[in-house]
């Protein structure tokens, strides 16, 4: 089975186990990924974040969040590379905290440069999939305005800050943290609270809960249909509150 299905399979066991659904694998993500793993192998690009948000813009898709992980591989063979990484992803904070976002769908890819070592890029992102006017033209120029940050307090974040060692994996940045992305007056920047340090956040501007009708009250939300749902309604886990999607 490919490198790249066997990781998505362990990321979704993962996500699982923590009663999260699926992810998808997207073909766009994925091409951009890929890309971008074989240039870290010939030596094209760092083994870094750097250009992190002109991927996610070049993929096409109409992003809403988005988080970054990398890794490298030293000392693995092809077969051992999946469980090898998804295991040093779901051991670093960073990392675990991206895999168990509010996604809904992942780009993957590998290359291996001509020493043998492997690079993996995974790419992250919650979809808008709505039809609308120059909603994709929205989210790219938001990205590329700097919808999305680096957040340096938290080791694992940045590029500049968190390398995490696991074996002969190295573990690269817990990822990019969706600078988010408001739906309700067009796709524009959002100020990052402290929640983000935790975990990747889209705002989301409703102004009641779909199922109970509550008013001025913290909406998560709905990983069925991504309506949105006070805390009461929603069927979150117990560290929800970090997912939040406020006015």
């Amino acid at each position: 089975m490919p490198i790249e299905v066997d990781i998505l399979t362990l990321t979704n066991a993962f996500r699982k186990e923590h009663a999260l659904p699926a992810l998808r694998l997207h073909q766009d993500l994925s091409r951009v990924a890929a890309k971008h793993a074989a240039n870290v192998a010939d030596g094209l690009e760092p083994f870094s974040h750097s250009g992190a948000p002109e991927r996610f813009v070049s993929s096409g898709a109409r992003c809403l969040n988005v988080a970054e992980n990398l890794a490298r591989s030293d000392g693995f063979g092809r077969e051992e590379i999946p469980r090898a990484t998804v295991s040093g992803w779901c051991g670093s904070e960073g990392h675990r905290r991206n895999l168990l976002g509010p996604f809904d769908a992942c780009g993957i890819g590998w290359a291996a440069n001509d020493a043998g070592v492997i690079f993996v890029t995974q790419l992250l992102a919650l979809i808008d999939e709505r039809e609308g006017p120059n909603l994709r033209a929205q989210a790219a120029q938001v990205l590329k305005e700097g919808g999305l940050r680096f957040l340096s307090s938290t080791p694992a974040v940045c590029a500049t800050v968190g390398l995490v060692f696991s074996g002969p994996m190295l573990m690269l940045g817990g990822g990019v943290v969706g600078g988010a992305l408001s739906l309700g007056v067009g796709l524009r920047p959002a100020n990052l609270p402290r929640a983000a340090c935790h975990r990747a956040l889209t705002w989301y501007r409703p102004s009641e809960c779909a199922r109970c009708g509550a008013v001025d009250c913290e909406l998560l939300l709905s990983p069925d249909d991504r309506t949105p749902l006070c805390a009461s309604c929603h069927p979150s886990p117990a560290d929800a509150r970090v997912w939040q999607f406020v006015d």
